[in-house]
Order: structure tokens, then C-alpha cells, then sequence
């Protein structure tokens, strides 16, 4: 099974930056997944190569950040292949989509309880 949170990542971060930020900035990582979640459903809808390419960007480096291990390493995994000239996406791609709704889910539920 994938990991989808690398616990020892929020476990530094709680310690270096305190319990009350290291929620706050989950929160934000939360909020900043689900809006590139949203933006890669409709790019992989038109296969908008750049706009998955910009979001997979983003999304590879942030969520290695938050210990988000398996979206992070998909991300990056289409973010290369559409970085090269042939610029190939594949229908495995979409997989990400579910990974991160299931990863958001698992932050949701154990560090962000939103009311």
C-alpha cells in the first residue's frame, strides 16, 4: 500500500514550529491540494499538457513538504515526462487525481479536523 502521509514529516514540523502552526500550515496544504486537485481534473478533461505540467509542478514539491509521499512522488514522476520534448501523458495519469482526494481525506481526518 502507498504511503500517504509520512508521519515523521509532521512530527519534525510539529517540533521545529509548535503544534498551532504545524495545523495552520496543514491547513493551508490542504486548501492549496484541493484547489490544484480541482485545477488538474479540468487540465486532465482538455489533456491541457502545460496546465498539468504547471500543477504537477507544484504539487510534487509542496506535498513532499507535508510528507504527502505518494502524491509527491506521482506528481513528480508526470511532472518529468512532461517536462521532456515529447511531452507524453498517459492514461495512467489520472490515478493521481484519486491519490490526492484520498490523501486530503487522511489529512482531513487526522490533523485538520474541519468542522
Amino acid at each position: 500500500m502507498d504511503i500517504l502521509i509520512d508521519e515523521s514529516v509532521i512530527e519534525n514540523m510539529k517540533e521545529d514550529l509548535g503544534e498551532d502552526t504545524c495545523q495552520i500550515l496543514i491547513g493551508l496544504f490542504i486548501e492549496e491540494t484541493a484547489s490544484l486537485f480541482a485545477d488538474l481534473k479540468i487540465a486532465f478533461e482538455a489533456m491541457d499538457l502545460k496546465a498539468i505540467e504547471s500543477a504537477t509542478h507544484i504539487l510534487k514539491n509542496s506535498a513532499v513538504l507535508y510528507g504527502a509521499t505518494s502524491v509527491a512522488t506521482k506528481a513528480k514522476e508526470i511532472n518529468d515526462r512532461l517536462c521532456l520534448p515529447s511531452k507524453l501523458a498517459t492514461s495512467t495519469d489520472y490515478q493521481l487525481l484519486e491519490l490526492i482526494q484520498t490523501t486530503l481525506q487522511a489529512y482531513n481526518n487526522k490533523y485538520y479536523k474541519v468542522i
